[in-house]
């Protein structure tokens, strides 16, 4: 089945690999390398799935992360997922509206709970670098294996939102290094396969200092 995918892509004229569970694209030039991950945009406020509006932004980047073109039979929504974070409500905190009022947005714990249960062949979870360098390597090793980051990160939304990264660029000049987003806030897709670039320093920069290193997470979805 990869190997069909594989011809469909290169009849089509992209430089493109299967590789794990995503397509990756090659975007390399002269000026640098790099690599952008086919990750489907969703929106948290679907009225399909979402009618009543919650915060889901935790709930969508999951399914943004999970969907790819390998994996369209094991199709996650929003309420299978948020049937999933329910069952990791132990103390009530998720029903009983947690930090967001009536919202039921999630946390951190919510992914975690969610990778070593219903959902713990897609993934893993680890805590996340204290510093930048560390931070751009581990995007660039994820990404080229295939693999999309989710990060509870509060660049942007000062209350706090869940980005997926699914793309980045290596420049010399590390000034001008890129990593690329879905943002589910978003009602509709920006730019085809990413939403947000960012220089990667910034994105982490900004949200370390905005308080993003108390949710000290990355999880990783293969």
């Amino acid at each position: 089945m990869k190997k069909l995918v594989l011809i469909g892509l290169m009849l089509v004229g992209l430089v493109s690999s299967v590789f794990g569970k995503a397509i990756i694209k090659d975007i390399s030039d002269p000026q640098g390398a790099g690599k952008l991950l086919v990750n489907k945009h969703f929106n948290e406020y679907d009225s399909k799935e979402n009618p009543v509006g919650y915060w889901w932004c935790g709930h969508t980047a999951l399914k943004v992360a999970m969907y790819s073109e390998s994996r369209k039979s094991d199709y996650k929504n929003l309420e299978d997922i948020h049937n999933t974070f329910s069952k990791n409500d132990v103390t009530g905190l998720y029903n009983n509206n947690r930090i967001c009022g009536w919202k039921k947005c999630s946390t951190y714990q919510d992914l975690e709970y969610a990778l070593t249960t219903d959902y713990k062949y897609y993934g893993s979870y680890g805590k996340y670098p204290n510093n930048y360098t560390d931070f751009f390597n581990k995007v660039k090793v994820s990404i080229n294996n295939g693999h999309p980051i989710i990060v509870p990160w509060p660049y942007k939304y000062s209350v706090g939102h869940f980005w997926v990264i699914v793309g980045y660029k290596n420049y010399t000049n590390s000034s001008k290094n890129v990593i690329y987003l879905r943002d589910v806030n978003k009602r509709t897709p920006k730019y085809g396969y990413w939403d947000v670039k960012v220089n990667p320093h910034t994105f982490w920069s900004e949200g370390y200092n905005n308080g993003g290193g108390s949710m000290h997470m990355l999880f990783v979805i293969k």
